[in-house]
């Protein structure tokens, strides 16, 4: 992606912020140990078979508040390097009465502000997964974030 390309997309992004969470609730699966395997699989689904990275990136041993990082081809895009969360639902809400996605099953996928294609390279991933999880008729939502890094809820 050229720079003229990235500040094209990075304007359409003026309002949200380097931050997307993807909750992946999988309902029909009761463990964490297990809603780990299969959330694992489909990353790997998703980065190899999907977007054909045959040596993608990612920290593997990750959970809920620890910070991983992913990097590789999605779509047509080489990302080196993106900061990755996996969320198992686990994590009892701290915040009642307000959206917190850490007591949620899914990624949060985020990076700094400092540059457009941080902001570009963060919706690039997250449009990619959506419209993996879409492919496989596997049921999430999508939820981005505005500057001051309040949820969207749509």
């Amino acid at each position: 992606m050229n720079e003229s390309e990235i500040r094209r997309r990075h304007e359409k992004l003026k309002d949200l912020d380097a931050r997307v969470f993807v909750e992946i609730p999988l309902q029909e699966i009761k463990g964490q140990e297990e809603y780990r395997r299969r959330i694992v699989e489909l990353e790997r689904e998703w980065m190899n078979g999907f977007n054909t990275n045959p040596h993608y990136r990612v920290h593997s041993d990750f959970w809920n508040t620890d910070e991983g990082g992913i990097g590789g081809n999605f779509g047509e895009e080489y990302v080196d390097h993106s900061k990755f969360y996996r969320f198992d639902g686990a994590r009892q809400s701290m915040r009642s009465g307000t959206y917190d996605y850490t007591s949620l099953r899914g990624f949060l996928i985020r990076d700094h502000d400092t540059t457009p294609w941080d902001f570009v390279k963060v919706h690039l991933i997250a449009d990619n997964l959506c419209v993996y999880l879409t492919k496989k008729g596997i049921k999430h939502r999508r939820v981005n974030f505005d500057r001051g890094k309040n949820p969207i809820l749509t």
